[in-house]
């Protein structure tokens, strides 16, 4: 039942605005991640193509972008991954330390220490979530 009413939002939202598509399909894509991986990953995918396509203003399409790291973290923490190091270092730090706490948290939760420790190790991301890191690898 809850996988058919998370499918028919998407599809409600599929003749809305761009900005209530892109965020319904990322919503959503948050919500499938428990229970339907790839249908999670196509609706995170096609969230983040909305949301790049958004004509905003630079500072509120930068806020969607960073929300959108911060679900994508849980759907497809790798794609995920790859938008947050596309988006520009820009002036809302607190944003991009909460997408990247999410990003990193998520990673480290997964195994994927790796990305984890990438993020972490470079000095053009702002991120935190550091000692998530640290608790999961001592694990």
């Amino acid at each position: 039942m809850p996988l058919a009413l998370v499918k028919r939002a998407i599809e409600l939202a599929r003749d809305r605005d761009r900005l209530v598509r892109a965020m319904a399909l990322l919503n959503a894509a948050r919500v499938l991640a428990a229970m339907d991986i790839e249908a999670a990953r196509q609706a995170f995918g096609k969230g983040v193509s909305a949301a790049e396509g958004l004509h905003l203003p630079a500072h509120e399409t930068e806020f969607v972008l960073h929300e959108a790291v911060g679900l994508g973290a849980y759907a497809d923490p790798l794609a995920a991954a790859a938008l947050f190091r596309r988006l520009p270092p820009g002036d809302h730090v607190l944003l991009r330390h909460r997408a990247g706490t999410k990003l990193v948290q998520s990673l480290a939760l997964s195994g994927d220490f790796e990305n984890a420790l990438g993020l972490l190790e470079d000095l053009h991301y702002e991120v935190g979530g550091a000692q998530a890191v640290v608790d999961w690898a001592a694990d």
